[in-house]
C-alpha cells in the first residue's frame, strides 16, 4: 500500500456510491446565477433573448472609484458581468445558510439585469408585473 505525504496509507482511487463529489463555492455561486437567468429569460424572452453573462472573480476598475463593483453592464454587447467574490463577501451571501446566500446573490444579478434592460428590479423580480 503506499503511503501519503504524512506516512499514513494513501486514500482509495474508488470513493464508492455514497460519497458525493466536493462542491465548492464558486459552483454553487455559478449555479443560482445561471438558474436565474433562464428564469429571466422566460419573464423577458425578447429583452434577455441575446444576454451574455459573465462570472469573475474581482472586477478590475481604478482607486478613484469608491468602494468594489459587484457586477458591470455593457448594453453596447448586451453582457452583464458579475463578480463573485464582492457578492459573496460584501452583500450577506457569506452566510453558511443556503438560502441566504442564493437571495444575495440572486438581489444583485435581478439588479444587474434590470439595468441592462431598463426596466425596474422589483418589475423583474415579480415576473414582470411589479407593484401597481
Amino acid at each position: 500500500m503506499s503511503h501519503g505525504r504524512i506516512r499514513r496509507p494513501g486514500r482509495s482511487p474508488v470513493l464508492g456510491p455514497l460519497i458525493s463529489p466536493r462542491r465548492r463555492r464558486s459552483d454553487f455561486f455559478t449555479d443560482t446565477v445561471l438558474a436565474l437567468i433562464e428564469h429571466l429569460r422566460d419573464i423577458a424572452p425578447a429583452e434577455l433573448e441575446d444576454i451574455t453573462v459573465q462570472i469573475r472573480a474581482m472586477p478590475s476598475q481604478p482607486d478613484s472609484v469608491p468602494g468594489i463593483a459587484r457586477w458591470w453592464v455593457d448594453k453596447e454587447t448586451h453582457t452583464v458581468t458579475v463578480y463573485r467574490l464582492p457578492i459573496e463577501r460584501l452583500s450577506g451571501g457569506q452566510s453558511d445558510d443556503p438560502w441566504q446566500r442564493r437571495i444575495a446573490i440572486e438581489a444583485v444579478v435581478i439588479r444587474a439585469v434590470a439595468e441592462l434592460i431598463d426596466w425596474d428590479p422589483w418589475r423583474l423580480a415579480h415576473g414582470g408585473h411589479g407593484f401597481s
